[in-house]
């Protein structure tokens, strides 16, 4: 048998603990999401909201 350090969790999009293994636990996690509310929260952070795309093409072009 083998064993590994760590633990697996799953977490919200706020990174709030759902459901998590101990360290000596072994299986599968399994969680619902609410998306809608994942999707919302993605949205209010602002991250998509200022790309500017138009300017990725001068970033790439050889010189």
């Amino acid at each position: 048998q083998q064993s590994f350090y760590g633990h697996s969790f799953i977490s919200d999009e706020w990174g709030d603990l759902i459901e998590e293994f101990g360290g000596s636990e072994s299986g599968s996690l399994i969680a619902k999401l609410d998306l809608d509310r994942a999707a919302k929260h993605r949205a209010g952070m602002g991250f998509f909201r200022d790309r500017r795309p138009q300017l990725y093409g001068r970033i790439a072009e050889d010189i």
